[in-house]
């Protein structure tokens, strides 16, 4: 878990410095939107991370990591940067078709209050005291029951309820 939360935070960072080239794949982004429920209610704050599975089309196609954080009505549009930084995600919103396990982390620090962006500029939730709401088995790609198929038309009805918090 901690390791998909450092590589989410790494990513964010490595987004706001100079740009690279262009990757191939970014033509065969679809889109990925959905919304996040906890119990009934949409979810806000919570990071959604697609781990590939496998992916469809062409074979040389390299497995790429979809990941966006839900708003205040739980919805998400996935963005599919390059492993390199990104000064500008607009060319990157979607995911590439595919299979993917579905992971989620709710970072919350002691008082109740979301663990923001901002917040992790600084350092990491768990240094920062936050705490995960989401049930540990949501949070790695191996244990995660949620599952999501990407078609080769995308997907923007994606929705995923996870168990209220006890």
């Amino acid at each position: 878990m901690l390791r998909s939360v450092a590589s989410i935070s790494f990513a964010l960072i490595l987004c706001g410095c100079s740009g690279v080239a262009e990757p191939t794949y970014s033509p065969d982004l679809v889109p990925g939107e959905g919304v996040v429920l906890i119990g009934d209610a949409p979810a806000a704050d919570v990071e959604v991370i697609f781990n590939p599975v496998s992916t469809t089309g062409k074979p040389e196609r390299e497995a790429r990591m979809a990941f966006a954080t839900t708003g205040a009505d739980g919805r998400f549009s996935l963005v599919c940067p390059p492993g390199g930084p990104v000064k500008d995600l607009t060319g990157f919103k979607g995911v590439l078709p595919g299979e993917y396990a579905v992971t989620f982390h709710k970072f919350v620090m002691p008082d109740g209050q979301p663990f923001t962006p901002e917040m992790a500029k600084e350092r990491g939730p768990q240094a920062s005291g936050a705490r995960d709401i989401v049930p540990p088995q949501f949070g790695s790609p191996q244990t995660s029951p949620m599952k999501a198929k990407i078609g080769l038309d995308g997907a923007t009805d994606l929705e995923f309820k996870l168990p209220a918090a006890k």
